[in-house]
């Protein structure tokens, strides 16, 4: 990865379509960007993540922060350039993040 620019990119020929979540303009973009991230599911304090109960299933905490901080930090920017961006999380472990989850099933 990189700190100035995305993994990959999807051209506008492409059958998905990608809606920004930026306040004000949830545009739908015909071409977008990717950036995918690689993280440990284990924070400093030896967590991999907190068990839902109501749900029966583990929150990956990891994961979801990095996506979120990964959208924070890039969508907008890409949305000004008439860009969807997706941001991508997998563990070491082999775990999906949900935006990528969401994506193998389009």
């Amino acid at each position: 990865g990189s700190d100035k620019y995305a993994d990959g990119v999807a051209l506008a020929d492409s059958a998905l379509l990608v809606t920004d979540l930026v306040p004000g303009k949830a545009l739908v973009h015909p071409a977008f960007v990717f950036d995918v991230t690689l993280d440990s599911t284990v924070d400093g304090t030896g967590v991999r993540g907190s068990r839902d109960r109501q749900n029966d299933s583990w929150q990956h905490t990891v994961l979801d922060a990095s996506e979120s901080a990964k959208y924070r930090k890039h969508e907008e920017g890409y949305a000004n350039l008439h860009l969807g961006f997706l941001a991508f999380a997998a563990s070491s472990f082999g775990v999906l993040g949900e935006t990528l989850v969401r994506f193998l099933f389009v």
